[in-house]
């Protein structure tokens, strides 16, 4: 969404220089310098050593949903930073990416980390990364506590980023221990004779604000105390002689910015204008150059955008001055959708049904997760939400606590401790002095749509590059049971080269190429590593150590009750079902038609014993006039082929299966044969294997019946890695046999689904689940992103 140029009602500036002006720099930086963001919706926010971890992960850029990257790279860390797992996940319908973490049930307690980046992040470095902390039980290990003494620290943060001598200063402040947990605090600020000159406590998790009015060539110094009664020091930022201040207050629902510039005698820190900036645009600019010395104004609220605000006073120069960013709420980033509970039954295994109505027609897509809260309780403390992720924890630097807190309602209390989060943290997008002196970093990464296989083909005889070659790519998946092979056509460039863009695979694929088109030379292939693993698998990320919570009382009698683990009987949330045909068996019969396709062929053509007048052509074209029966229409690229006697149930005439040489394929992949490839015909009219279309069986040459120098050379077999396997949450239905015959079923996690989407077309998304054996209470949770870039959550607890 482009932002559009705005400036406050009062006056419209407009200043002319030879200079280049920093919005025009900034246009730069928003088309190519503005990062992807990313948000995970998870099943539970800890886990026990042997779950699954379910995970969504969403995607946004700027204000819309993300468009530029298909694949993310999600690693699991423990609180060393040792790499426990790593995935490769294709972003599917352009915002979204679906996996699994299989915790082994041998992980000892702790904290772990999560961290994932696309190729895209990397350009900006990993502190742009996504990264999420929790923890891992197990009762089999020891607890794990921190034993020395927990340490502290605070740190002051003059507003607008200078301490001005000889004005009221707003100096915000905020205390944390190691892993960034709020200290509540107080103290004393005191000058160099040791005079206090005020006090100080902290209102909202360790943080605060102090006003006072400094003198020039005094230094003062903080003494606080946090839980241990201990007093530490610590020194305040230098005082300035002269500057500018910048200043936030909030009245009578509007914000008001006022600069104070009455210490300035220097030209060099008067100020010229303000300028505001939403996520790489320009949303404001105002006039600062009049002669009063304090200039004050209201932010036009209408005009902008819900999120973080970069406020900047620059001088003629265009260098910045004073620097400040404020949250701005309109309230309008969240769709108000209400869920319904259609059917509630509590009682062992019974069906539960809920909807949830969107306030209008829109596309969007969703995640469910329902746990047992009777088991699973969630922790109040340190979460977010896709509210928090998106509008705050992906624009700030550092470990923002309990971020979901914020956004949970808009009165008044809550904006002023969200300004003291704006207040203390550090701005993660480009400052403006590596915006000016063009210090952007360069755009060394990218990616090719999901998977990319690049080459080039020789001749195998003489190694000569073949230009403008037809060849097609076999691609075989450890699914082919129950998938049929892909068969991918390319065309070499003139230098030999080719390319397979767009592919999605999963785990390790075979691939192996061959000719389109027979050549009087067998040909060789070789590849290039895939842009998946080259811009992705490097593992440049490093851990720090995150905090351990103890598990809740709760959870420790859960832990030891009945055999002394969680688990007394089967844990439905980690059961991988993945339903599976039997492989055909095969009968050596007869050299070709060794596959069973249920009953005798209708009709048989073979090409050994009675070989075809025109070997050039393509299979489909010589057996249009030869097949009784049989209609085979179109041309290369669009061939139909139907049984002219079978009509179905809707009246229509159902389409003839194809199969080479036992695999499902389809009538563009029967083409690519000419007759010279092909030993064998058989039609069916009915099939076991095909259905009421009948089956067309094509049966290509083994090796000792080609004659002749002309051949189709199936190269050597490539193994290239793909996505990562996703498993499958399973949810019983206990009205199937297999499911009632559970023994015991306490899962905590019932329901997770991350596959819910509204069309917009109907604004009603519905999901059930069967309870478990012992849950009467349950923790429901509903995110999601709309395709105009609204987000949704929903939280309730159901009994």
């Amino acid at each position: 969404m482009k932002k559009k140029l705005l400036s406050l009602s009062f006056i419209l500036f407009v200043y002319n220089s030879f200079a280049q002006l920093p919005e025009d720099l900034l246009d730069n930086v928003r088309q190519n310098y503005t990062s992807e963001k990313i948000y995970f919706h998870y099943d539970k926010q800890h886990y026990l050593a042997g779950e699954t971890v379910w995970f969504k992960a969403y995607l946004m850029q700027g204000f819309l949903p993300a468009t530029t990257s298909t694949s993310i790279k999600v690693t699991l860390h423990n609180d060393e930073g040792k790499l426990m797992d790593s995935k490769i996940l294709p972003i599917v319908s352009g915002t979204l990416a679906i996996g699994t973490f299989v915790l082994p049930a041998t992980l000892k307690s702790g904290s772990y980390n999560i961290i994932a980046h696309t190729a895209q992040m990397k350009n900006f470095g990993s502190e742009n990364f996504y990264t999420y902390s929790f923890n891992i039980y197990n009762p089999a290990s020891p607890k794990v506590t921190d034993q020395g003494m927990e340490s502290a620290s605070i740190f002051f943060l003059p507003e607008g980023g200078n301490m001005i001598a000889g004005i009221p200063n707003h100096v915000a402040f905020k205390c944390a221990d190691k892993w960034g947990y709020p200290k509540e605090v107080s103290g004393t600020i005191t000058d160099t004779q040791g005079k206090t000159i005020t006090t100080f406590n902290s209102t909202h998790d360790g943080m605060g604000i102090v006003e006072f009015t400094p003198l020039f060539g005094e230094k003062y110094m903080a003494s606080y105390s946090i839980t241990s009664g201990i007093i530490r020091n610590m020194a305040l930022p230098s005082v300035q002689q002269e500057g500018v201040k910048l200043h936030i207050e909030r009245r009578d629902g509007k914000i008001f910015f006022e600069v104070d510039k009455s210490t300035v005698t220097n030209e060099r820190f008067m100020p010229e204008y303000l300028l505001g900036v939403e996520e790489n645009s320009i949303a404001l600019k105002a006039p600062l150059n009049g002669s009063s010395t304090k200039i004050t104004g209201a932010l036009p609220l209408q005009n902008l955008e819900t999120g973080i605000l970069q406020l900047t006073v620059f001088n003629k120069m265009h260098q910045p001055l004073a620097e400040r960013i404020v949250f701005i709420n309109k309230e309008d980033y969240s769709i108000n959708a209400n869920l319904y509970i259609d059917t509630i039954n509590l009682s062992a295994r019974q069906k539960n049904e809920f909807s949830f109505i969107l306030p209008d027609t829109i596309k969007g897509s969703y995640s469910v997760a329902v746990t047992d809260r009777g088991q699973y309780k969630m922790n109040n403390k340190n979460t977010e939400n896709i509210f928090s992720r998106f509008l705050i924890t992906n624009q700030l630097k550092g470990y923002i606590y309990n971020t979901a807190y914020y956004l949970e309602t808009n009165d008044e209390i809550h904006k002023q401790n969200l300004d003291l989060v704006m207040l203390t943290s550090g701005w993660r997008r480009y400052s403006w002095d590596e915006i000016l002196n063009n210090k952007l970093p360069k755009n060394s990464y990218s990616e090719n749509s999901f998977i990319t296989i690049d080459g080039i083909v020789k001749n195998k005889t003489t190694g000569a590059l073949m230009g403008n070659t037809e060849i097609t790519a076999i691609i075989k998946t450890k699914k082919e049971e129950v998938e049929p092979m892909e068969f991918v056509n390319a065309r070499s460039k003139d230098d030999g080269s080719f390319s397979l863009p767009s592919l999605l695979f999963q785990d390790t694929a075979k691939i192996s190429f061959m000719n389109s088109v027979p050549t009087a030379d067998p040909l060789k292939f070789e590849l290039k590593p895939t842009l998946l693993q080259t811009n992705l698998g490097v593992n440049d990320y490093k851990s720090k150590a995150s905090k351990y919570e103890a598990p809740a009382d709760e959870l420790m009698a859960l832990l030891n009750k009945d055999t002394g683990t969680f688990e007394n009987g089967i844990t439905l949330n980690t059961i991988f079902l993945t339903s599976f045909s039997k492989k055909t068996a095969l009968k050596t019969e007869e050299k070709y038609a060794s596959t069973n396709f249920g009953g005798i062929a209708n009709t048989t053509l073979d090409f050994i014993k009675n070989p075809p007048p025109s070997a050039g052509l393509n299979i489909l074209e010589y057996l249009k006039s030869r097949l009784p029966g049989v209609n085979i229409s179109g041309k290369p690229g669009s061939y139909s082929i139907q049984l002219r006697t079978i009509i179905n149930l809707t009246g229509g005439v159902p389409n003839v299966t194809v199969f080479i040489d036992g695999v499902l394929a389809d009538p563009e992949q029967a083409s690519t044969y000419s007759l010279n490839d092909i030993a064998l015909v058989q039609l069916y009219s009915t099939s076991a294997r095909a259905g009421i279309g009948g089956a067309l069986v094509l049966y290509t040459k083994k090796q000792s019946d080609r004659e002749g120098k002309v051949s189709i050379d199936r190269g050597e077999l490539f193994l290239i890695e793909g996505f990562s396997p996703v498993k499958e949450f399973y949810s019983p239905n206990y009205l199937l046999p297999q499911d009632a015959s559970i023994l015991k079923d306490k899962r905590t996690t019932l329901y997770w689904n991350p596959f819910l989407t509204s069309d917009g077309k109907s604004n009603k998304v519905s999901f059930s689940f069967y309870n478990s054996d012992v849950a009467k209470k349950f923790n429901i949770i509903i995110e999601g992103l709309t395709k105009d870039g609204k987000f949704l959550h929903i939280e309730r607890v159901v009994e």
